[in-house]
């Protein structure tokens, strides 16, 4: 339940990509300085879609829009993936 109710903080997501970047993500500066303002359109598009279908409201400053957004994010990737990936011959009877 907890994710709920804790609000959502966007205020270290700078910090947080600029670390990332330093292991190797490719982050540029334009992309870190973006990312709070992208990070709560997506949170306020998923409370919205949320209310539209009868959800509760005042969820885009939520936790669970976080996660939310990381699971479509992961199946937007994977798609990508399996897009990308080149696709054996079948053999022929």
């Amino acid at each position: 339940e907890h994710l709920l109710t804790n609000r959502l903080d966007l205020s270290d997501l700078g910090s947080k990509m600029r670390g990332l970047r330093r292991i190797g993500v490719p982050y540029t500066d334009a992309d870190i300085a973006a990312a709070p303002a992208r990070a709560q359109a997506q949170a306020d598009s998923i409370a919205a879609s949320v209310v539209t279908q009868g959800g509760p409201e005042q969820l885009a400053n939520k936790e669970i829009v976080a996660l939310v957004a990381y699971l479509q994010r992961l199946g937007v990737d994977l798609q990508r993936l399996n897009d990308a990936a080149p696709t054996a011959a079948l053999p022929t009877p």
